[in-house]
C-alpha cells in the first residue's frame, strides 16, 4: 500500500522477529497501548532523573557513543536538506531537524542519556509485554490472566531484547502515518 492510513497500520500484520528458531511477531499498538507506553516512557525519564547516581551526572557531557549517534542523525538530516526542493516543506523540515538535533547535542547530559536509555527499555518492554505474539497473531501475554506476572518473568530476556527492534518498527508506522482531514472527517460536499 503505497498510502497508508492510521487504520490501516493499526490492522496491519505487525513485525515478525525470530529467536532460536522461533519465529515471534509484534503486532501494531492500539491507540491507548501507544498513548501508555509513551506515558510509561516519560515517568520512567523522570524517575531516572531523580536517583542520585544519574543526577550527579548532570554535568558531564554524553557519551562518545551518544554524540555519534546525534552526528549521524544530523548528517542525516542535512542530507535531506540537500536534497530537497527548495522553499518546499521538507527541505524547511530537514533544516529544522537539523538545528533542533545540533541544539540539543550541545546541551545532552551523561545523566539525560543514561535516563533516555532507561526509559526507552521501559516503555519497549511494557510494549513488548503487550504486542508480543506468535507468528500467526495470537498473543502470547494475557495482561488480565491473574498468573501475568509469571507468564513475564518466563519471557526469557533474549526474547525481550529482540522484540525491541520490532517495536521499533512498529512504533515508526504508527509515528508516520499520513493524516488529513479528509479521511478524518470525510469528503466534503458540495
Amino acid at each position: 500500500m503505497t498510502d497508508p492510513t492510521l487504520t490501516s497500520v493499526l490492522d496491519g500484520e505487525g513485525t515478525p522477529f525470530e529467536v532460536d528458531g522461533v519465529s515471534l511477531l509484534i503486532r501494531p499498538p492500539t491507540p491507548e497501548e501507544y498513548d501508555d507506553a509513551m506515558n510509561i516512557q516519560a515517568l520512567a525519564y523522570r524517575k531516572a532523573l531523580a536517583l542520585p547516581e544519574i543526577r550527579d551526572l548532570g554535568d558531564e557531557p554524553c557519551s562518545d557513543a551518544e554524540r555519534e549517534s546525534y552526528e549521524a542523525m544530523i548528517a542525516s538530516a542535512e542530507a535531506e536538506f540537500k536534497e530537497a526542493e527548495d522553499g518546499s516543506d521538507r527541505k524547511r523540515e530537514a533544516a529544522e531537524m537539523s538545528a533542533r538535533l545540533k541544539r540539543a547535542l550541545e546541551r545532552r547530559t551523561l545523566a539525560e542519556e543514561l535516563a533516555s536509555d532507561r526509559s526507552t527499555l521501559a516503555r519497549d518492554r511494557y510494549l513488548t509485554s503487550r504486542l508480543l505474539c506468535d507468528r500467526t497473531g495470537r498473543k502470547i501475554l494475557d495482561p488480565k490472566a491473574k498468573n501475568y506476572v509469571e507468564q513475564w518473568a518466563a519471557i526469557p530476556p533474549r526474547v525481550k531484547d529482540a522484540a525491541r527492534s520490532a517495536v521499533w518498527t512498529e512504533l515508526g508506522k504508527v509515528r508516520t502515518a499520513p493524516f488529513s482531514l479528509e479521511r478524518l472527517l470525510g469528503p466534503k460536499s458540495a
